[in-house]
């Protein structure tokens, strides 16, 4: 049974959980997922599985807590598990600060070979091992650009937002901005340096038409996705986004992505598992790679994309066929206005041409004010809190609802709208009591559970104690009898046969008998194979204590045995105990003439 300690410090990267537990299981090691709740503390979770070759893979989500990573990274060094696996560059920094002269092989996924060895350089040379799977989003900057230029009408200008702190934004940056004078793209970043600076921006972002969001790796943007494609959407224009699941949640154009990051990891962990020094395992980087298209959003955006890119798109959202409702109302209002032209028409031939001209200056006036109007007061609206929906989504609940003047189907869906908002951060405040209060209750669990195992553990070895008690009790009743009175007994027969009184010789032999079998019942014999030791038990030693076992027919059959592949010595000791004295209350009582041991 082997033990990984996993540390997850954001929710992107479970997936490579979930693809390392399905590669472990196809390498014949079947794997049990324990997650950490509460406060991350060290506890004895292998005592719960048996399987060969079984790994335990004990996950830490960390949801961006700094120290949440770091207590669950202390927990798996004093629990001395046999991997420790750290996702994303924060969990693998604070591992080497921590414990660079640790034993414990550590693998690292989703860092950038640049970052890997700039962290390598700052911790002045740790001595633990280190292998695992490098992130290669760098080296995919210009393939993702290129895929925006392959779309038509293709933009011209590409929106960044990057963290100026860390080296591995800035090389990111300086590679999209060579791409983009390459592919005669203008670049306008972003400086960012929190989360709520990303909102500022993107609340004062000027674009055009021929603008694109193109998103870097940085994981601050992590948790702003679905706002930033909110924000493509309102302003009309494309959103290149990290990985797949962006796609449908956050109206991503495209998402280029490596693949096969678990499987890597899963090579790596059955490597050490089955042997290999990790010291002379070299990290990898994943060469595969993984395209998704959403058609979905490149018709809502009137964007045609290359027949050659979805050609070779391995994940593909297809689009639906979307009409407005100025589209739908004009496919109304043409065939009314064909009837009335029609009878227009046979009023001007019958002589009534006022009423011809009068018909068709109504129905083209009819028309343009229901079109005006249906545009500012459903259409306009309509749009509006779509958007508006879209934001509340993706977690701001600070979004102002407009105020519909009329009141009719709109201003309702307004309302519901703000009602939706206002239960949104409700519930939000509730959750987090939930949370809190649910963090409290498995913190309490934790410690129960532990307690339990304490005291189960404490039982086990009381019960072990009174077994050691009661045989130094029969071990030293069976010297006294050996040393104290089997001597004088002996010195007795001897007297007994000096006189030649056979009555009295007849009372020793019973006794030393007696006392012999005595001893017997009361000595602990060492049993290092209790199958062998049985067999000596039945056939040899209980026949020589009972004259008339000849007489009965014995069977032994002890094939269960080898069902069962560990048995505590503890437990060896009672079942030999079991055996004996059942065997010998047969003899002694029952005047069977058959016996079968099973």
């Amino acid at each position: 049974m082997y033990t990984i300690g996993v540390v997850a410090f954001t929710e992107q990267v479970l997936k490579v959980v979930t693809e390392l537990e399905l590669a472990l299981n196809l390498a014949n090691h079947p794997v049990h997922i324990e997650q950490m709740r509460g406060k991350p503390q060290s506890t004895q979770l292998v005592d719960f599985y048996y399987e060969e070759n079984a790994i335990l893979l004990w996950l830490c989500r960390c949801y961006g807590d700094e120290e949440r990573c770091r207590d669950a990274l202390e927990c798996f060094v004093n629990a001395r598990v046999d991997i420790i696996i750290t996702m994303t560059p924060k969990p693998f920094e604070q591992a080497l600060n921590l414990f660079s002269d640790s034993e414990i092989p550590i693998l690292f996924t989703h860092v950038e070979r640049s970052q890997f060895n700039e962290l390598i350089s700052s911790n002045a040379q740790p001595k633990c091992v280190i292998t695992g799977v490098y992130d290669s989003w760098a080296d995919m900057v210009e393939e993702r650009l290129v895929l925006l230029t392959e779309v038509v009408p293709p933009p011209k200008t590409v929106h960044t937002f990057f963290y100026p702190h860390s080296s591995c934004a800035k090389n990111e940056l300086e590679m999209v901005r060579t791409a983009c004078v390459t592919l005669g793209l203008e670049l306008i970043p972003h400086t960012i340096h929190t989360a709520e600076e990303v909102k500022e921006v993107l609340a004062s972002l000027q674009t055009r038409p021929d603008d694109a969001i193109f998103r870097l790796s940085e994981s601050m943007l992590d948790s702003l996705t679905g706002l930033i494609g909110a924000i493509a959407h309102e302003h009309y224009i494309p959103y290149m986004g990290k990985s797949s699941d962006e796609l449908e949640r956050c109206g991503s154009l495209f998402a280029l992505e490596p693949e096969g990051i678990g499987k890597h990891v899963c090579l790596l962990v059955d490597s050490i598992l089955t042997g290999a020094d990790p010291a002379n395992i070299p990290p990898v980087e994943p060469k595969t790679r993984t395209l998704s298209i959403n058609l979905q959003a490149a018709q809502d955006l009137g964007l045609i994309v290359s027949p050659a890119v979805i050609k070779r798109a391995q994940v593909i959202i297809p689009a639906k066929e979307r009409k407005s409702l100025g589209s739908r109302l004009r496919t109304i209002l043409l065939p009314a206005s064909l009837i009335i032209s029609i009878i227009a028409l046979a009023a001007s031939y019958w002589g009534v041409l006022p009423l011809f001209g009068l018909t068709l200056f109504s129905t083209a006036a009819l028309a343009i004010s229901l079109n005006i109007y249906l545009n500012r007061n459903i259409i306009r609206p309509l749009n509006t809190l779509s958007l508006a929906a879209e934001k509340i989504g993706a977690g701001e609940l600070n979004t102002p609802i407009i105020e519909v003047k009329v009141e009719d189907e709109v201003s309702a869906l307004a309302r519901a709208l703000r009602r939706m908002k206002s239960n949104l951060s409700n519930s939000y405040i509730e959750l987090e009591a939930l949370t809190h209060n649910l963090e409290i209750r498995v913190d309490e669990l934790t410690e129960a559970n532990r307690a339990l195992r304490q005291a189960q553990h404490d039982l086990e070895i009381a019960g072990r104690r009174i077994i050691e008690a009661e045989d130094n009790s029969r071990f030293t009743l069976t010297t006294f009898i050996h040393d104290e009175i089997l001597g004088p007994l002996d010195e007795l027969s001897a007297r007994s046969l000096e006189l030649n009184d056979s009555h009295i010789q007849q009372l020793s032999r019973d006794l030393e008998s007696r006392l012999r079998r005595l001893r017997f019942d009361l000595s602990v014999p060492i049993l290092q194979d209790l199958g062998v030791e049985l067999r000596r038990l039945i056939q040899e030693t209980l026949p020589m204590i009972y004259p008339d076992a000849h007489l009965v027919k014995m069977e032994l059959d002890l094939e269960a045995l080898d069902q069962v592949p560990v048995i505590e010595p503890a437990s060896v000791f009672l079942l030999y105990r079991f055996v004996h004295g059942a065997v010998s209350n047969v003899y002694r009582h029952s005047k069977a003439d058959k016996i079968k041991v099973i």
